[in-house]
């Protein structure tokens, strides 16, 4: 919750904690069995679904990659989709004893459940680390979609992973670095879909002049991140996937909050502190489902991208694919 704190000491302790003794490239790279034996599970477990014939089966990614954790997931889900609702009492405060729309009641039951879960694993000593890897997993749907919906780019995705890590094993994270097809198709998913359309609120420490409007101290600022990332004086053919255009036009383009005109995890002071973690996991989730399977549409035809509203980006429909082991049983058994 620090990430909603105003900018001051308690906000910067709080950060300064995370950041070291939980998303530090040390500890990140300590909790890499953790990774590693969580993934690879997942895939091991879609093998055993495959009726071992040669053709595919139907698997539904929301479910697969959101399989353990319901009830955690469940309540930060909540959380986040009334984050982004309107609520009437926020512009006429007086009216708040009412609770038009019962969002009052609905924070307070949700605020409840994530408290409770909580207590549980400081309580029980659980283990809570395999949550933190809940919430990259329902983006991974996202770019399984532009990749079903573009599948030279899949096939050359997939041939990347054939060359660097070969079909006689399963993708480690030490081949990560050598991949930059995949990054590039990452980027470009992020450019598209951001995780946070709009980024969390800035706010104003004093009065000052912004291209000649007079910006009071205290005013907060919400970035529009599409209308960046689909700016038409930086980005050409701006709504269509192409991941080549971060390994040609914008190669040198990064995401770490240093280029302007591409800053899915923010920018500054209040740029994403999980962003490593985020893209070490993301690149490795990716890596290991495309490796294996062979994936396409059930329905023959490009997959509809409809979005949910609110402050993260989710598709709103579920997604089914078909799915089909592309190496070796032996390495699914082991």
């Amino acid at each position: 919750m620090f990430a909603f704190a105003p900018y001051g000491s308690y906000w910067r302790d709080l950060r300064k904690i995370v950041t070291l003794e939980l998303l530090s490239n040390r500890r990140i790279q300590l909790l890499s069995h953790v990774r590693v034996s969580e993934v690879g599970a997942s895939i091991k477990e879609l093998y055993k679904r495959w009726t071992g014939s040669s053709s595919h089966f139907q698997v539904e990614l929301n479910q697969w990659f959101e399989k353990e954790g319901r009830r955690c997931l469940s309540a930060i889900k909540e959380f986040i989709h009334l984050l982004g609702k309107f609520v009437p009492s926020d512009a006429i405060p007086g009216i708040g004893w009412l609770d038009l729309g019962g969002y009052e009641k609905a924070m307070k039951k949700t605020a409840k459940d994530l408290d409770y879960i909580l207590s549980e694993c400081h309580n029980l000593g659980y283990d809570c680390r395999r949550h933190r890897y809940q919430h990259v997993y329902p983006y991974v749907v996202n770019i399984s979609i532009e990749l079903l919906n573009n599948f030279h780019v899949l096939t050359k995705a997939q041939e990347e992973l054939d060359v660097h890590v070969g079909k006689d094993r399963f993708v480690k994270e030490s081949d990560l670095g050598k991949l930059v097809y995949i990054p590039a198709i990452i980027k470009e998913t992020l450019r598209l879909h951001s995780p946070a359309p709009l980024l969390l609120p800035h706010e104003f420490t004093e009065d000052c002049i912004i291209a000649g409007f007079h910006i009071s101290k205290g005013t907060r600022l919400m970035t529009n991140l599409w209308k960046i990332h689909t700016d038409r004086s930086i980005w050409t053919d701006l709504l269509e996937f192409k991941p080549e255009r971060f390994l040609t036009t914008h190669k040198y383009v990064e995401l770490r909050g240093n280029h302007y005109e591409f800053i899915p995890f923010g920018s500054g002071r209040r740029i994403c502190p999980g962003i490593s973690f985020g893209l070490r996991l993301l690149h490795f989730t990716l890596a290991t489902f495309q490796h294996p399977f062979e994936i396409s549409s059930p329905i023959g035809a490009p997959v509809n991208m409809p979005e949910t509203f609110g402050v993260t980006n989710l598709k709103s429909t579920l997604l089914q694919v078909l799915v089909k082991p592309r190496l070796p049983s032996n390495l699914y058994t082991k």
